[in-house]
Parts: structure tokens; sequence; C-alpha cells
């Protein structure tokens, strides 16, 4: 496929993901706490354990695995991982 670039600058065409939506209602419901994003976290991994996570996150039922440097994962977390 090959695209005219220019066209987005000269036409100002404007380009908007798909992925993530509008931002900023996303951010008032999470400040009004109507969404709670921590429901969606399945798991949390010390980051020298992200090849596990990686490994994790490809199982069926997966949603969010968080990688947490050690420093900020409560010691009893610790022993478990």
């Amino acid at each position: 496929m090959t695209v005219n670039r220019s066209q987005f600058v000269v036409d100002e065409i404007t380009i908007a993901g798909s992925r993530c939506g509008p931002f900023a209602p996303a951010l008032r419901l999470l400040e009004s706490a109507q969404v709670d994003p921590s429901i969606m976290i399945a798991d949390q991994f010390l980051l020298v354990n992200a090849l596990e996570a990686m490994a994790a996150v490809q199982k069926p039922g997966m949603l969010k695995v968080l990688l947490k440097p050690s420093i900020l994962l409560h010691p009893a977390r610790i022993l478990e991982k």
C-alpha cells in the first residue's frame, strides 16, 4: 500500500487512533470512582520476573498483569513469587 503522507499536512487530515478512545471522559470516570480498573488485574509480578508475567498473560482469562519493582511490592508478596 502506498500512502501520500503529504496529504495529511496539506489537507490537514486528522488521524485518530481507535484503540484508546477519548481520555477525558475515562479520566473523569476513574476520578469519580465510577469505574474500578483493579478488577481487571489478574496478577502482579516483580520486574525481574517479566518473562514469567509474559507467559501468564497468554493464559485464557488473563486480562491485566502488573510488573512492579520489588521496592513497591509488599514483602509478603515478594516471598510468594
